[in-house]
């Protein structure tokens, strides 16, 4: 007694894709994922537990601020620089830091740079290659706020100057020979430097 086994028919496909064969009478409906009421909070969802394992909100993520406020942003936005700071501590000790101090070496044996008085540089390296990374500034909200902030934190002396043109971005000493230069050069032309107070901008904003 012998088994009848079906014959084998000939599969359709496409691109690697198996096109499904249909009764007689059937038809394929294709839907799009935006075509499913449900698929924006799935998105959300998704991108929040994205957002989560990347160590950043689920706004810088998804580039969508339409669901928060400015509390809730900032909040989140300090909570991703807290990790950022982290990383950047990591990055510039460990590598960058590396190799300044093995581009300056190299530079001292060659002669490029001379050490004053005759030191030795191999006495103590670290004291020569200590230096500050500064990468870009922390991005605000509210720019006028945290003008406000910094300014009152350097009044009462919790922040230097060279603090405070870090957390922007900037090198503080590049920063007063640009104002000594700009003082000389309103001075020359018989102009007084720009003042906080005399600004009605500034004046209304900190009123408010």
């Amino acid at each position: 007694m012998q088994l009848c086994q079906p014959k084998k028919t000939s599969e359709s496909s496409y691109n690697g894709a198996r096109i499904p064969h249909l009764f007689p009478n059937e038809k394929l409906e294709l839907k799009t994922a935006k075509s499913n009421p449900y698929f924006e909070n799935f998105e959300d969802t998704l991108l929040r537990h994205i957002a989560a394992s990347l160590n950043i909100s689920f706004e810088q993520l998804s580039r969508d601020f339409s669901k928060t406020n400015y509390s809730s942003a900032r909040a989140s936005m300090l909570e991703s620089w807290k990790f950022f700071l982290s990383v950047r501590h990591i990055i510039p000790a460990r590598f960058c830091q590396q190799i300044y101090a093995l581009w300056l070496e190299e530079m001292i044996n060659k002669g490029v740079i001379e050490l004053p008085g005759n030191a030795n540089f191999y006495q103590n390296p670290s004291a020569w290659t200590r230096c500050y990374w500064i990468a870009q500034g922390q991005t605000h909200i509210d720019g006028v706020k945290e003008v406000e902030r910094l300014e009152r934190l350097y009044a009462l002396g919790a922040i230097t100057f060279e603090e405070l043109c870090m957390m922007l971005g900037k090198d503080y000493q590049e920063v007063l020979e640009q104002r000594q230069r700009e003082a000389q050069e309103l001075k020359a032309y018989g102009l007084s430097p720009p003042s906080p107070n005399s600004n009605p901008a500034v004046n209304k904003a900190t009123a408010e």
